[in-house]
């Protein structure tokens, strides 16, 4: 098995390709983040895209001054990978503070109830009356209110007073779940910014190298130019895929945590009312 100190010689002596080189560096890079750090792969893999302008610079300036090329990136990387690391043990530690008064806590207290001052609504309207199916009303009540729980962090304020009303929820309810929806949404709406961000700046880059390759007729530059289009091409279209699947709402375990229930329970309800909306969408 090859050394990747040989496949960089091989590159500088051009008889392996840039792609090849590339493709033994990858492999390489997360052979010591998997040894050096518990990464999953779209960490790695996000460690990794935002080293790789550096990699293309180290391949051209790179001088054997008694370190080989292997041991320097190997070094370089891991110092390029503690702020990542750093970032995400804080992250880990952040307590989560469901109201102003609850100060910093390790487990997140149980609400407590309190009792009814608003009427029933929606009890006897005929579109809950034919969602009901088999089921009880208190039954379809819980699953409407898991849903709801989800999708806080989606609704204005007006919105989720006028919730509250039909779902006949405590205001230390509504206090706590609000709270715990601002941290979550802004965490969340600050790692979107940054995601439209890199994508904004691969999509610029981009643009700009293909303009350079449109200028340049030297062969050798023409297929630099080419290689780093191509790169950040493949980063542009990766972060709009992430931002495709980035969801703003509250997962079902953060639902089952805020309410005091097993996630199991919100599991159920979710898929129960999913089915119940969808077989009476079917019948109208």
């Amino acid at each position: 098995m090859k050394s990747l100190d040989q496949y960089y010689r091989g590159y500088q002596s051009q008889t392996i390709s840039w792609d090849r080189f590339v493709a033994e560096a990858l492999k390489f890079m997360r052979r010591v983040l998997g040894k050096r750090h518990r990464l999953d792969t779209e960490e790695m893999e996000e460690i990794i895209a935002d080293f790789y302008p550096r990699l293309v610079k180290m391949a051209e300036t790179y001088q054997d001054q008694g370190a080989s090329f292997e041991g320097y990136l190997a070094t370089t990387l891991y110092h390029s990978s503690r702020e990542y690391m750093r970032k995400k043990i804080d992250h880990r530690n952040c307590h989560v503070y469901l109201s102003e008064s609850s100060g910093s806590v390790s487990s997140i207290p149980e609400l407590v109830s309190e009792m009814d001052q608003t009427i029933h609504y929606g009890t006897h309207r005929p579109e809950i009356i034919r969602l009901q199916g088999a089921g009880t009303e208190e039954a379809l009540k819980k699953q409407l209110l898991y849903l709801f729980c989800k999708n806080v962090p989606l609704l204005s304020l007006q919105d989720c007073q006028s919730f509250s009303h039909i779902f006949d929820l405590p205001l230390s309810w509504m206090t706590a779940i609000g709270e715990y929806c601002r941290h979550h949404r802004a965490d969340r709406a600050q790692r979107r910014t940054i995601f439209q961000e890199r994508r904004d700046k691969h999509y610029s880059a981009m643009l700009h190298f293909e303009r350079e390759l449109q200028e340049e007729f030297y062969p050798p530059i023409r297929e630099k130019l080419k290689r780093r289009s191509n790169h950040h091409r493949k980063l542009w279209l990766l972060y709009i895929q992430r931002l495709k699947k980035q969801n703003i709402h509250l997962s079902n375990k953060e639902v089952a945590l805020l309410l005091g229930v097993p996630k199991g329970t919100v599991d159920s309800s979710l898929h129960n009312l999913s089915k119940r909306l969808a077989s009476s969408l079917a019948t109208q």
